[in-house]
């Protein structure tokens, strides 16, 4: 085997060991990896399988070396594109999330009840900024308190559960939300439950 052909069947190597890499590394954020790393396999099978065709003709070689440099140009303008989207997606979340500020959505008659082992955290949101709210990622904290006049240091969280809100609150109007949350574990409140909150992202349009 030729130096060149070394060089080829490690490339090869590298490169499927690439797509391999980002199939198994895509999840749900970054769904097109998946399509791309089959797509790029498809010039690279096509590559060979021509090799192993046409490999006893005397223009064999240049013939593979048109398709490796179209393999590899191929490859650069996925990753150009997907550059470019990325940073256009990036942008747009930003957008996104300076539109609606989280101290200008308020949760209100926050409760989190508890249905045969599924708990939903339950409520009305006021939008008071100037645009639509799309989503908003709740903390909340659940405190067991002795009685119900006591202050916050008598209370014991007894779990911090979060929860993302998809619900469609235009400008300063009001909607109310159920939204399942998972506790991480099952949990008995002696006292009174408490529920408290934190608002650490929002999502708007205009």
């Amino acid at each position: 085997m030729t130096i060149l052909r070394r060089i080829a069947v490690v490339l090869t190597g590298l490169w499927i060991l690439g797509c391999v890499i980002a199939f198994l590394g895509a999840d749900d954020r970054t769904p097109r990896a998946r399509t791309d790393a089959l797509v790029l396999l498809v010039p690279l099978a096509i590559m060979w399988g021509f090799w192993w065709i046409v490999r006893g003709s005397k223009h064999a070689m240049l013939i593979w070396r048109g398709l490796a440099v179209t393999a590899v140009a191929l490859t650069a303008t996925l990753v150009i594109v997907n550059y470019v989207e990325d940073a256009r997606r990036e942008e747009a979340n930003a957008r996104a999330r300076a539109l609606v500020r989280a101290e200008e959505v308020v949760i209100e008659k926050l409760s989190v009840a508890n249905s045969y082992g599924s708990y939903s955290a339950n409520g009305r949101v006021r939008n008071l900024s100037a645009h639509t709210l799309e989503s908003f990622h709740l903390v909340l904290w659940l405190d067991d308190c002795p009685k119900k006049d006591n202050s916050a240091t008598d209370c014991a969280t007894i779990s911090n559960p979060t929860a993302t809100v998809y619900l469609e609150v235009p400008a300063r109007q009001s909607r109310d939300f159920s939204q399942r949350v998972t506790v991480g574990y099952p949990f008995n409140v002696h006292g009174d439950l408490r529920v408290r909150y934190a608002i650490v992202e929002t999502r708007g349009r205009e």
